[in-house]
């Protein structure tokens, strides 16, 4: 579904992520985890064109897509939740599910039937689990080839995110999108990924199947801390 070969990344010309490189299948999610400042988010910006590559390529669905805009990208199938939710406060929740193109609300209320009785309300009015909630559903409804999930449990209670990561296993399987996840809580992301890539200074310090990885926490440890 979605290659990413030698990507390099950054800021005002200047990389930050350097020569990452890996693919997620259809119907598969990849954790994109390390520590705060390892280039995870920057990654999942560039994947959505919200920042130009600065080298390397991204190829979504067999098509070279690097450096295209965001519009662009959605209409090929991309969809974003990023770490500030992308919602808007001063509309409902209806509202903000009718934005969605062909109208979001019947498919936000299959996967999440508690925001049903916040349909009214606005959304500034929600709870951070509620917004989440909100916004993982409206990049649901919009039915993406590729899915990017930009740390998901943010200022969550790790109730709500027990609440959240399933779907997220569960769109993988049931929709057949490719899923690329930055998260904070890693034994849940292991627990919800098929595979895994840990970003250290940049550069890619491990990979694997998320199951091994699992059990393996040294390795996860060293990856982080930057032991060799």
């Amino acid at each position: 579904m979605i290659e990413v070969n030698a990507l390099f990344a950054g800021y005002s010309g200047v990389a930050v992520v350097r020569e990452v490189s890996f693919t997620v299948a259809s119907g598969e999610v990849l954790a994109l985890l390390g520590p705060n400042g390892a280039g995870k988010t920057t990654t999942l910006h560039t994947l959505a064109g919200l920042l130009p590559a600065l080298g390397g390529e991204v190829v979504l669905e067999g098509r070279r897509v690097t450096g295209l805009r965001p519009d662009r990208l959605a209409r090929l199938g991309l969809a974003c939740v990023p770490q500030d939710r992308g919602v808007f406060h001063q509309l409902t929740v209806r509202e903000n599910l009718r934005l969605v193109r062909g109208g979001g609300v019947a498919t936000a209320l299959e996967w999440f039937p508690e925001l049903e009785r916040l349909l009214n309300r606005r959304c500034g009015l929600c709870s951070g689990g509620e917004q989440q909630m909100l916004a993982l559903a409206k990049a649901i409804a919009m039915r993406p080839r590729l899915l990017l999930i930009d740390e998901l449990s943010l200022g969550l209670a790790p109730l709500v995110v027990r609440r959240l990561l399933p779907v997220v296993r569960r769109v993988a399987r049931e929709t057949g999108a490719a899923v690329v996840l930055t998260e904070q809580y890693v034994p849940l992301a292991l627990a919800t990924a098929d595979q895994a890539l840990v970003l250290r200074r940049g550069g890619t310090a491990l990979r694997g199947p998320a199951a091994d990885l699992a059990e393996r926490p040294e390795l996860l440890a060293d990856s982080y801390l930057g032991a060799e």
